[in-house]
């Protein structure tokens, strides 16, 4: 019997959240804890050495028998979202071009995830 498309997906994100941990603790030595929250494929609580608490979350925004688009963002302690980046089914970063198609980012969703972390970890509390 052949898999769902939406099952190959989910085995997809186990893998990609992982390395995505991988990234964030290994890289940037941050702690990471999975959490759950509603409407999230997955998510994670990541602190710094200052405490400073961020959630990482990975969100499925559409899907169709052949395509998925989900969100990788980051919710900060005002529970304002802020998007790293839009993953395709292949979890490549994606971008939306003017003529409404989407194409792939010259950035990995890694590389845009550290760089949002990056962004939020230098702006100063308000």
């Amino acid at each position: 019997m052949e898999q769902s498309p939406l099952i190959e997906f989910e085995q997809g994100m186990d893998q990609f959240m992982a390395t995505i941990k991988a990234c964030l603790t290994d890289v940037q030595q941050l702690q990471v804890r999975h959490c759950t929250m509603p409407q999230c494929l997955d998510s994670f609580i990541v602190t710094d050495d200052n405490n400073q608490v961020l959630i990482l979350r990975l969100v499925l925004v559409g899907y169709t028998p052949d395509v998925a688009l989900a969100r990788l963002s980051w919710l900060d302690p005002r529970g304002q979202d802020h998007v790293c980046c839009y993953l395709n089914s292949q979890f490549e970063s994606i971008q939306r071009k003017c003529n409404g198609k989407w194409v792939r980012h010259k950035h990995s969703p890694e590389t845009m995830c550290l760089l949002q972390w990056s962004q939020l970890h230098c702006a100063p509390v308000q």
